[in-house]
């Protein structure tokens, strides 16, 4: 009979991050304790810096930030979506990213990044959206 994975709490989780950190095994603990890999295929927490919010009327597609993770989705009006989402998400949500265009351009960018999708419209943040978003945003130039 094969036994059931252990269960670890919060604190247990967030001692063994602390712990991480110290010794090196990752670069720092994000605002949000979690833990920030410098390299590899690890999601990284980036700080991307917040953009205005577009005029609402012609649609965009978005790219809001929570920590690990990025949503990408289209909107006529940006900043009422953002309002929506960070309602319902307990972690602070920010928009840092957003190009002209609608549901076929997400689809794309959905299709594009696949291989970090996490759930809904959500994509962990590695690999080639790392890459992709650090272009777009010029954080590999400003670093």
């Amino acid at each position: 009979m094969m036994s059931r994975p252990r269960t670890f709490t919060k604190a247990e989780i967030m001692d063994a991050a602390r712990a991480a950190a110290e010794t090196g095994l990752c670069s720092k603990l994000d605002v949000h304790g979690c833990i920030v890999f410098s390299s590899g295929n690890e999601p990284v927490s980036r700080p991307y810096p917040a953009v205005p919010f577009p005029a609402p009327g012609n649609s965009r597609v978005y790219f809001l930030q929570s920590g690990f993770f990025i949503k990408i989705g289209v909107a006529v009006n940006v900043r009422r979506r953002h309002g929506d989402i960070q309602g319902a998400n307990p972690a602070q949500v920010r928009l840092i990213h957003h190009i002209p265009g609608g549901g076929r351009e997400e689809k794309v960018l959905h299709a594009r990044f696949d291989i970090h999708h996490h759930s809904r419209e959500w994509f962990l943040l590695r690999g080639s959206l790392l890459d992709f978003l650090d272009r777009e945003t010029g954080w590999a130039a400003a670093s």
